[in-house]
């Protein structure tokens, strides 16, 4: 499976190395920083690369002081979000990214109106082997064994996750 995008000007963006800046870009602001500038510019049809955009832009609020800027970051994100899902309303990564965002928001954001439908878009596309990608697939698995919580006993058989 070919993980690469073509991004504007010509700019390859490599899918696995474009989810570790991601889980880099959530530890150091220098990281978040980089994502943020590398994506800020993009503006093509590739759902996956705004999911990720959206993800910058929100993990850009915590890294700023300003109410403003952090609400101005959030509502960025929100757009960018909104903008994936729309060019691609079944992408499995897209609703991944859009879930883990909304599960680590504070509930006063009130960002949380699609976790349900999230949760089973992705139990259903593990359940019948729709995830082909096995960097994706092994993320996806982690987020879940670390957000149990959140998942029902019924949810987490069904994504063949034991415990």
């Amino acid at each position: 499976m070919d993980v690469t995008v073509i991004v504007t000007m010509m700019e390859n963006i490599n899918i696995i190395e474009l989810r570790k800046e991601a889980d880099m870009a959530g530890k150091t602001s220098e990281a978040c920083n980089y994502l943020y500038d590398k994506l800020k510019n993009y503006k093509g049809d590739d759902a996956v690369v705004w999911a990720y955009k959206a993800l910058s832009s929100f993990l850009m609020a915590n890294y700023v002081f300003s109410p403003f800027s952090k609400l101005h970051y959030f509502n960025e994100g929100k757009e960018h979000m909104h903008t994936a899902i729309m060019k691609d309303p079944q992408n499995i990564e897209v609703r991944f990214v859009r879930l883990a965002l909304q599960l680590k928001m504070p509930s006063f954001l009130g960002y949380s109106d699609h976790i349900e439908e999230d949760k089973k878009m992705i139990i259903n596309a593990l359940q019948n082997n729709l995830v082909k990608d096995n960097d994706l697939l092994q993320k996806i698995l982690t987020f879940i064994k670390q957000n149990r919580k959140v998942f029902t006993e019924k949810e987490l058989q069904s994504a063949g996750i034991d415990e």
